[in-house]
């Protein structure tokens, strides 16, 4: 099975934005795919205001050009964290994990954000931008922006493997997580594809309807 491979290490261009809280990204900051549909941002979080942070959190996205003010850009992934980080605080370097949504196939610079909850719209504090390009390619797997709080919050916490053996096809499947902070799932099934290329989007045909269940956000 061929796998995505995704490391990113966010070392250059920092933007840092007005607002009513200072909060700030603490790098060496890390950005690395852990499943075909998943990654790991690894930064930490400085609060240097006189005040505690409202609600945070972080955006991964994809650019064309240097400055992602020059070019549309997607969002690839966004944790929102569980807690405030207080005034004159710091959260130490952690991992957090989210879906990857990859909407298209094709090479990228990549920007992760620090947002706070401000006035019921989520408003942009801090940045960083790695130095070169990355390929993204969504033939393989991804996780799928169904927009707000919905955005790339379900995916697979590993790799499944399917062995077919005969008439017998065995499936290993890895936790599947809900990422998101608010929005708890519908019923979700699980289907086996075969397809005639790369692509789950290629002509495709339904094999066998694995399990379903519901899954609830997770905090």
């Amino acid at each position: 099975m061929m796998k995505k491979f995704l490391t990113i290490i966010l070392v250059a261009l920092v933007f840092q934005e007005a607002s009513a809280t200072r909060v700030e990204i603490d790098c060496p900051c890390d950005i690395t795919n852990t499943s075909q549909t998943a990654l790991s941002i690894s930064a930490g979080i400085s609060n240097i205001d006189s005040t505690d942070s409202g609600p945070l959190r972080f955006r991964l996205i994809a650019h064309d050009t240097p400055s992602f003010f020059d070019s549309a850009f997607f969002t690839i992934g966004t944790h929102q964290l569980v807690n405030t980080i207080p005034t004159g605080s710091k959260l130490s370097t952690s991992e957090f994990k989210t879906g990857l949504a990859i909407p298209l196939t094709a090479t990228f610079y990549f920007t992760l954000f620090l947002e706070e909850m401000q006035n019921g719209n989520w408003v942009r504090v801090d940045s960083i931008r790695m130095r070169d390009k990355v390929m993204l390619a969504k033939e393989f797997a991804s996780s799928v922006d169904n927009g707000l709080d919905k955005g790339s919050a379900f995916y697979f916490d590993g790799d499944p493997t399917i062995e077919v053996n005969g008439e017998q096809v065995t499936i290993d499947l890895p936790a599947i997580v809900n990422d998101s902070a608010s929005y708890s799932s519908e019923r979700l099934v699980v289907k086996i594809l075969q397809a005639n290329g790369p692509s789950v989007f290629n002509f495709q045909f339904f094999i066998n309807i694995v399990s379903d269940h519901f899954l609830k956000n997770i905090y």
